[in-house]
């Protein structure tokens, strides 16, 4: 299945699950990444992924409530801004497990 815009966090979540890397997993704690929850996708991925499913601030909070670490990076790719509430973004910032989040969600907070 490839993603598009009217798929769900778990249609998702499956299809980043099918692309995952123990490998990669093993990278990311090289550099000191949380890799408790990860599935071994890199940046590179998580961005091409989140062009095709384009912005969707309610699937994006349903992404980061599964607390896998790409979904929470696609999350903080594909939420809105906009709509992005304080207190959305203070669950957010409590939440961050690993340096690597706090920069993505850095970036849509700004």
């Amino acid at each position: 299945m490839t993603p598009g815009p009217a798929s769900t966090a778990e249609e998702i979540i499956e299809h980043l699950r099918a692309l995952g890397s123990d490998e990669n997993i093993a990278g990311m704690a090289r550099f000191g990444i949380a890799t408790e929850t990860a599935l071994g996708l890199s940046n590179v991925q998580l961005r091409r992924v989140a062009r095709m499913v384009k912005t969707d601030h309610a699937r994006a909070l349903d992404l980061w409530t599964s607390g896998i670490r790409e979904a929470r990076l696609l999350a903080a790719f594909t939420a809105d801004p906009k709509v992005l509430t304080l207190a959305e973004a203070r669950q957010w910032a409590n939440a961050c497990n690993s340096w690597e989040v706090v920069d993505t969600v850095a970036d849509l907070f700004v």
